[in-house]
């Protein structure tokens, strides 16, 4: 990756959750519910009493309501607020969302439809 953000901030996000489940890799989640527009993430609660949406991907055995899963490497549902125009590096995307890092190194999911990939310039 260059020096250049490869994308930016389409509109402004507010972050929705202050304090979001944020677990090791082999920690066991509480499973409560898939998300109702996007199934691929699950409201998942750690030992911590944290809550967030979690990659159903990540978890082991496959998500079921109400069981209890372990997630598969280390995760945090932490968002992150930006502006519109602001760049980013894209680091990760799954089901419609983006984890991206802003120029200040600051790291969060943010919706994918929140993000413009800019073109690369012409060499």
């Amino acid at each position: 990756m260059g020096s250049q953000p490869p994308a930016s901030a389409a509109r402004d996000y507010a972050a929705q959750y202050p304090d979001p489940i944020d677990v090791a890799a082999g920690e066991s989640v509480r499973v409560e519910r898939p998300d109702e527009e996007n199934p691929s993430w699950w409201w998942c609660v750690a030992d911590d009493g944290r809550a967030g949406w979690v990659p159903g991907t990540i978890l082991d055995p496959a998500p079921t309501a109400g069981a209890n899963s372990h997630v598969q490497r280390p995760y945090s549902a932490r968002e992150l607020s930006v502006t519109r125009g602001e760049p980013l590096f894209i680091l990760e995307e799954f089901a419609n969302w983006l984890l991206v890092r802003n120029t200040a190194g600051a790291r969060g999911w943010v919706p994918a439809s929140h993000v413009q990939r800019d073109a690369k310039p012409a060499l």
